[in-house]
């Protein structure tokens, strides 16, 4: 009973320097309603406004030998350099990302989305689309006695999901992909053309 007060009070102590550490590590934070892009080689201070519900995709390097990467999603913090992004996929997660500017080589607005959300989204649509089939084989004359309908439909809808996910998903997320990163609107950074003008 003696030793509780100072187990208590070290308890205190650990909660203060966690909520302190918190603190600390969002003071430099700046919540962003829309990011600016400025571009350098227009006379007429040309400029375009992402606002902070808009999706968008960067194109980033973190070294000139490295492949250039890709981060998707809606703008919701600045901090340290970094532009924060928040993305949910279909399945209803939140998935988080941070580009340092310095490594951003183009931003794409307008109807984008990552691979990784689209190939989300095509084995969810394919696996949709084999169920009727995975039911209807489950009624062969062929099945044995000893599986019923029921559990052969749920193994071949298991069978024929896991086979999309290896081959038509990621072809259509490719598809997918590629074809809204071409019609989206594209802003170089890399090379100078446009800046983005970091929030104060």
């Amino acid at each position: 009973m003696t030793n509780y007060p100072m187990q208590l009070l070290r308890k205190l102590n650990k909660i203060f320097f966690f909520i302190f550490f918190i603190y600390c590590s969002n003071v430099n934070a700046v919540s962003l309603d829309k990011l600016i892009l400025k571009n350098q080689n227009s006379e007429a201070d040309e400029q375009h406004v992402i606002f902070s519900d808009e999706t968008i995709l960067i194109e980033y390097k973190t070294n000139t030998a490295g492949p250039k990467k890709m981060a998707a999603g809606t703008i919701v913090a600045f901090k340290n350099n970094y532009i924060h992004l928040e993305t949910k996929t279909v399945f209803n997660k939140i998935i988080l990302s941070k580009v340092h500017i310095k490594h951003i080589h183009t931003i794409y607005t307008g109807n984008v989305r990552s691979w990784r959300d689209l190939y989300s989204k095509w084995i969810l649509y394919f696996s949709i689309l084999t169920i009727p089939g995975s039911i209807e084989m489950a009624k062969t004359p062929y099945r044995t006695k000893i599986i019923s309908e029921e559990v052969g439909a749920l193994i071949n809808w298991t069978f024929f999901t896991m086979v999309s996910s290896y081959t038509y998903a990621p072809l259509f997320s490719y598809i997918d992909f590629n074809i809204r990163k071409s019609k989206a609107l594209k802003f170089d950074i890399h090379n100078d053309v446009w800046k983005i003008d970091q929030p104060k």
